[in-house]
């Protein structure tokens, strides 16, 4: 009961969101829909005592317009109930349509406020699969099963009202034959949940596997090695898997059903037969008959709608539990943070105090006791082979990991004092994986300052430092132009050497007093890189820092960081690191020799 508690003062919350008529109009239906059903019936039951009486005492002229008036209310209430039933479902789909977004709202504030590392763990992975497949169409099944649960209820209030009147032990003996099914259902849901939770990870590979198969950026790999066929008979194992485990289910929950309406009938039987001996012992009339033995057969309907609902009511139950397991999943502090890394002065200092850094689930270290000081105006190039911890400290710099061990200042304070907003606010820059996404032009340059978004002037100036410019001025649209025709037919696809100087673009566009490039002209023809190189150069107000293995990072940095195995082993100019780092030399050398 606590956790039905909990779930239903989590959809009343909900439920504030919406709009007042759609719940108020709802409950109304609820209510007459739950009174019509028997008054139907009633209605019928005098319509059969009327044409009774009058094949019997031939009045039929005298009570004629009494027989039409009940025909007409006959139709008038059942044309109602049909109206208002088509409605229903029209309602529910506007309040579905609000509540599912006010849910993926709610999620996606969670999402701002988990911690980076979080995401990468298969625990979590699981568990944000099944919320984001369920979460919001559960919830609205949650709602739409307790308002038809209502309506039931108010139908079986109202027969029983009827019942109490003819006869109370028909209620008592089909209340008693429907109670199995209650227990019955809900320990199906219970095993269902089970195997729901058991085929998430094979659902989850399987998806994977199709988005491969099915998405254009992985198309010329998926065709030159035939990875077709591999690919989909993995994904049939999966399959087989997954639906052995579902028939297995299936066999108990055909069995479970059978027993429970075996139960329903057998409280049917019982009461028509009843009826039945009454009728033939002449204490009830025909009408009556019809009349009762309909009402019987309403009351087990709604008795069996009633525990089909309740069943769904508790399965949604258990899928909005898990929702509530990831709302409560831990949250970067970071956010309760006021104070603002920025400073009239614009001078920025950033230092590394003995930091060490362990993934988490690894067994060794990746940083180990990294000590490293930039300013604003240096340009930080960090080289070394890979996996010495460069896109490592990047990370740890962006806040997106916290150091096992030491910490990281900005202007003398450690950077986790600082609002993480405000923090990043702080910086720029490419990635070496961007992301290509589907936006207009303007907005993609403007990432990092979406106020100036409509900036012509700023964009021009991001534009042509990249030498992009030219392409967008030949788009129809030109920076308004959409970028890949994934929703329109007209927008702009690009090379990835076009991507990426658009990327950067976002770099010169930016107001950020620190840059960070991170392989920014790998995907670039010489031309290019060396127009983007030389616009970096020019910028001297900012801190610039480099991750990359072009040569053209180490002749315009200041600075120049070798990193080994996790540590910073040499720090100094080229030709300082040259005469003093063999292994940088060698790296240097090799770098030449493959021009």
């Amino acid at each position: 009961m606590t956790k039905l508690w909990r779930v239903y003062k989590f959809i009343f919350e909900r439920f504030s969101h919406l709009e007042r008529w759609l719940i108020y109009t709802s409950i109304i239906m609820m209510i007459a829909l739950g009174l019509l059903s028997p008054l139907i019936s009633f209605l019928m039951k005098k319509i059969i005592e009327t044409i009774e009486y009058c094949s019997t005492y031939d009045q039929k002229f005298n009570l004629y317009e009494v027989l039409v008036f009940l025909c007409v209310l006959f139709v008038i209430f059942a044309s109602i109930k049909e109206v208002l039933s088509i409605c229903r479902f029209t309602l529910y789909h506007l309040m579905g349509i609000e509540l599912t977004f006010d849910i993926q709202s709610l999620i996606l504030k969670k999402i701002q406020k988990i911690p980076y590392k979080t995401f990468f763990t298969q625990k979590f992975q699981n568990l944000y699969t099944t919320v984001l497949k369920n979460s919001t169409t559960e919830c609205f099944k949650m709602v739409t099963a307790t308002a038809n649960l209502t309506t039931v209820a108010i139908e079986l209030f109202s027969i029983s009202f009827v019942l109490v009147y003819f006869k109370a032990g028909v209620i008592f003996i089909l209340l008693l034959c429907t109670i199995p099914s209650v227990f019955i259902k809900c320990k199906t849901q219970n095993e269902f949940m089970a195997v729901y939770n058991e085929n998430t990870k094979l659902e989850r590979k399987n998806i994977y596997l199709f988005n491969i198969l099915t998405d254009k950026n992985y198309l010329k790999e998926i065709r030159l090695f035939n990875l077709e066929n591999n690919f989909f008979s993995k994904m049939k194992i999966n399959f087989d898997r997954i639906l052995f485990k579902w028939k297995l289910l299936g066999k108990k929950e055909i069995k479970k059903i059978i027993l429970a309406q075996l139960f329903s009938y057998f409280g049917i039987l019982l009461s028509i037969g009843y009826i039945i001996r009454i009728t033939l012992d002449k204490y009830i009339d025909i009408s009556d008959f019809v009349f009762y033995s309909g009402i019987i057969i309403s009351f087990q309907t709604a008795c069996a709608n009633f525990v089909i609902q309740i069943s769904e009511n508790y399965k949604s139950t258990l899928f909005i539990e898990q929702l509530f397991d990831f709302l409560l999943l831990e949250e970067d502090d970071f956010f309760t943070h006021s104070l603002s890394p920025q400073n009239k002065s614009k001078l920025y200092t950033i230092e590394f105090h003995n930091v060490t850094f362990r993934y988490p689930g690894n067994s060794q270290n990746t940083l180990n006791g990294v000590n490293l000081k930039m300013i604003v105006g240096e340009k930080v190039s960090l080289v070394g082979e890979n996996g010495c911890g460069k896109s490592t400290l990047i990370n740890l710099l962006l806040r997106h990991y916290t150091p096992t061990s030491g910490y990281i200042s900005l202007n003398n304070i450690d950077i986790q004092k600082y609002d993480l907003i405000e923090y990043r606010k702080m910086f720029s820059g490419i990635y070496q994986d961007f992301q290509k996404i589907a936006v207009p032009i303007n907005e993609y340059i403007a990432f990092s300052n979406m106020d100036h978004s409509q900036n012509l002037e700023k964009l021009k100036s991001a534009a042509q430092k990249t030498m992009i410019n030219k392409l967008i001025e030949k788009s129809p649209q030109k920076y308004n132009t959409q970028l890949t025709q994934l929703f329109e037919n007209n927008g702009l696809e690009l090379s990835g050497g076009q991507w990426q100087r658009l990327a950067v673009s976002r770099a010169f566009f930016s107001d950020a007093p620190i840059l960070i490039f991170d392989e920014p002209t790998s995907a670039m023809d010489a031309l290019s890189e060396a127009n983007i190189y030389n616009e970096i150069d020019k910028i001297d107000e900012k801190l610039i820092i480099f991750v990359s293995h072009r040569m053209y990072a180490l002749k315009y940095a200041t600075k120049i960081v070798y990193m080994e195995n996790g540590t910073v082993a040499k720090t100094g100019s080229h030709d300082e690191l040259i005469t003093k780092c063999e292994k940088y030399k060698k790296l240097f050398m090799a770098q030449c020799e493959a021009l």
